[in-house]
């Protein structure tokens, strides 16, 4: 318990360094949504939500610019900030998306999504995301993300502020 609570607290750690100030956090089951804006300027950055699990994280993104990404932590990597990876990714049986990621911090890398459409429709109906990296896979559970995507859809919209629930 206590290694899950302290990954929980390194990859929360890891997103806030990597995305600016917290403007709001909300929990919605597994999956915490929350909204940044940008240290200097104080404007509004981002929205996201975060699932993590065990020292692992699956995050999802929209930007000021309507600019989507997804972002995986793996308390295992060491990673050399500003590097690229060949990642390939895919939603249960779909066709994989095979793209570049580049390295935010030590155990954070980001992924652009070319395609929110066909993000959207994957994960409405799938159960689970695979990642695999030239070091290994993963898998995320599914559970909420449609919900969560939707909202931070939303909440970029609105330029960052918090959606009626």
């Amino acid at each position: 318990m206590m290694r899950i609570l302290c990954a929980t607290i390194i990859a929360l750690e890891l997103v806030s360094t990597a995305h600016g100030a917290t403007l709001w956090s909300e929990q919605m089951g597994k999956w915490t949504v929350q909204a940044f804006a940008n240290d200097q300027t104080k404007a509004f950055s981002h929205c996201g939500g975060i699932q993590i699990v065990g020292g692992n994280a699956l995050m999802f993104a929209v930007n000021a610019n309507n600019g989507w990404s997804m972002g995986i932590v793996n308390d295992k990597w060491q990673l050399s900030k500003a590097s690229r990876y060949n990642v390939r990714y895919w939603v249960d049986a779909h066709e994989p998306e095979n793209t570049t990621a580049v390295a935010i911090s030590p155990k954070l890398f980001e992924l652009p999504i070319r395609d929110v459409g066909d993000l959207y429709q994957s994960v409405r109906s799938g159960y689970r995301i695979f990642v695999y990296t030239e070091s290994g896979g993963q898998q995320f559970e599914l559970a909420g993300a449609s919900r969560v995507l939707s909202y931070i859809d939303q909440c970029a919209k609105a330029g960052g502020r918090k959606p009626a629930a």
